[in-house]
């Protein structure tokens, strides 16, 4: 017992980053990867018995650069859709509530398009937007 309190900031860093990986693996953003691995470098350095300030540095000079490398790798959503051979082929409306198509032999989640005055009905054939998520972008 007397260990574990002596190590009592690493095991506290530790714990940090437990808890930031379970946030992880329930969001799936990535970006608590990214902070995880800053309180991971920040719980070796005190397990080594470095000063706070070098810890958190540390924590946040990682987190910040793991953080930048996520963001500069994610696409924005029109990036994807630029070469989709899905974008302007045509749905059929078979539920309103919520708003499900027909598409490929399959029944999707759709979301009326912004740009859309619309309104639609079941039966009623729409054209594919773009996509978001998992949903179809119609109008």
């Amino acid at each position: 017992m007397e260990s574990l309190l002596s190590n009592l900031p690493a095991v506290i860093w530790f714990a940090l980053t437990g808890v930031l990986l379970i946030g992880e693996i329930f969001s799936g953003t990535l970006y608590l990867l990214a902070l995880s691995l800053g309180t991971l470098a920040g719980g070796a350095l005190a397990y080594n018995v470095s000063p706070l300030e070098q810890q958190l540095g540390a924590a946040i000079l990682l987190s910040s650069i793991a953080t930048f490398v996520i963001w500069l790798n994610r696409r924005p959503d029109s990036a994807v859709d630029n070469n989709d051979p899905d974008i302007g082929q045509a749905v059929k409306v078979v539920a309103l509530e919520p708003l499900t198509v027909h598409y490929r032999g399959a029944d999707w989640q759709a979301e009326l398009s912004t740009t859309s005055s619309l309104t639609p009905e079941v039966g009623v054939i729409l054209h594919i937007h773009s996509k978001h998520a998992n949903a179809l972008v119609v109008g």
